[in-house]
């Protein structure tokens, strides 16, 4: 039987590059949440992507609410899904990334592994391909406070 966690990352990659093809956008910030103490199939409970945002105050209230859905549900395991340049822009932080990537930080109770995975997009004649980049891993690495509001 196929791990509900491998199934969630082919998932969001499938349908980021999908949103991505149709729309010429990055997908909004994104929980995807998981009850690995249910059985199957009703291990993938959901997710919850933010509403549209200005940027500044409100973009970062937007992320914020994401964190309601998963907080009230019995919750094992969260994926948290951004495009890096686009939610710093939003947020109005600092860009040190040269390129455009997925950040994925999966959540479970005994740390987190942030994955990062580039991307660049091309056009052809059928339209906007996405070009996926190396991905790395990172365990347990130092996440950004939370922001006070």
């Amino acid at each position: 039987m196929p791990d509900v966690a491998s199934e969630v990352m082919n998932a969001i990659l499938d349908e980021s590059e999908t949103h991505i093809q149709k729309t010429g956008q990055v997908p909004r910030p994104q929980v995807h949440i998981v009850a690995e103490d249910m059985d199957e199939p009703y291990q993938y409970i959901g997710y919850i992507a933010t509403r549209p945002f200005y940027r500044g105050a409100d973009a970062a209230t937007a992320v914020a609410d994401l964190g309601r859905l998963p907080s009230a549900l019995a919750a094992t395991r969260l994926f948290v899904v951004w495009e890096e340049v686009d939610l710093r822009l939003a947020l109005e932080m600092p860009n040190r990334q040269p390129v455009h990537g997925l950040s994925v930080v999966d959540v479970r109770s005994d740390g987190h592994t942030v994955l990062w995975l580039p991307f660049e997009v091309a056009q052809d004649d059928a339209g906007i391909i996405v070009i996926w980049g190396k991905p790395t891993r990172h365990e347990n690495v130092k996440l950004h406070a939370p922001s006070k509001r």
